[in-house]
């Protein structure tokens, strides 16, 4: 005797599977056994479940991931150094000038990319993607005679949330990485308008920055050195520069990888999705 299931994989809970019994005469002939059903029909449960919508979420399921990604947040801003090669240059040397607003340092908005399928090229099933905002200055000397002045977006991203079957949210909060971003507009276009063709997007916006007068803006994004739809894959394949520049005119991941120009940009366009 053989057993049909009508479905084996990306099944959910509350899901239905209906098994059905395959069998010939001589089983009922030679062992007088007659099923009493030839289908079953089962209901799945006990299944984590990738998080998949902003929508029910329980009140404070993503506070350990908030709490995690600020500190993160708070953490590479006391590191100069790598604030610095992300904002002004790729050198990991002491700035000469550094100052950023921890007081008003505040979760921006939240991006989340919902996987449409293996066969869209995604990743993984989901990716969340926590955006903080402030302002700061810094500069060194240098043969480029670098400095900035103005705004700050630091992204940090999580792969894979689920809740198992209590509905607790499961995180890896070891596996973060980050991008850092001059404008708001970058880090949109980086994460959600980059990856629509593999993901579904969500955003759920928590509080917009006043832009405080006089800024300087430089546009750019880290990771591409150009805008979101013309990114260049970094050393570990599409999208994975771990950190870098976050201003247009040059880049270079920690990893040695100078990015394009933006006047080169767009005329070698890749695709990275990530």
């Amino acid at each position: 005797m053989d057993f049909q299931l009508d479905k084996t994989e990306n099944l959910s809970n509350g899901d239905t599977v209906t098994v059905t019994a395959v069998y010939d005469d001589y089983l009922t002939e030679t062992y007088g056994c007659i099923p009493e059903s030839d289908t079953k029909t089962y209901t799945v449960e006990g299944l984590d479940s990738y998080m998949t919508s902003f929508d029910g979420l329980p009140d404070g399921a993503l506070d350990e991931v908030h709490t995690d990604s600020r500190d993160r947040v708070e953490s590479l801003i006391a590191n100069k150094e790598q604030i610095c090669g992300a904002f002004i240059d790729w050198s990991t040397d002491t700035p000469d000038t550094y100052q950023v607003d921890t007081q008003n340092l505040k979760l921006y908005t939240s991006y989340l990319l919902v996987s449409k399928g293996a066969d869209f090229g995604a990743k993984y099933s989901n990716r969340y993607i926590a955006v903080y905002h402030t302002t700061g200055s810094m500069s060194k000397k240098s043969w480029f005679g670098d400095s900035y002045n103005g705004d700050m977006y630091i992204a940090v991203d999580y792969k894979d949330l689920k809740f198992d079957e209590s509905g607790n949210l499961i995180v890896n909060l070891t596996d973060a990485e980050y991008t850092y971003f001059t404008t708001a507009d970058n880090a949109y276009n980086y994460w959600m308008t980059s990856n629509k063709d593999c993901y579904k997007v969500f955003e759920q916006k928590a509080v917009a920055p006043a832009a405080a007068p006089g800024i300087f803006r430089r546009a750019g994004c880290f990771r591409a050195a150009c805008p979101a739809e013309d990114t260049h894959p970094g050393p570990g394949g599409p999208g994975s520069f771990p950190a870098g520049r976050a201003v247009g005119e040059r880049a270079i991941s920690r990893q040695g990888t100078l990015a394009l120009p933006q006047a080169l940009c767009h005329n070698k366009a890749k695709t990275a999705r990530i």
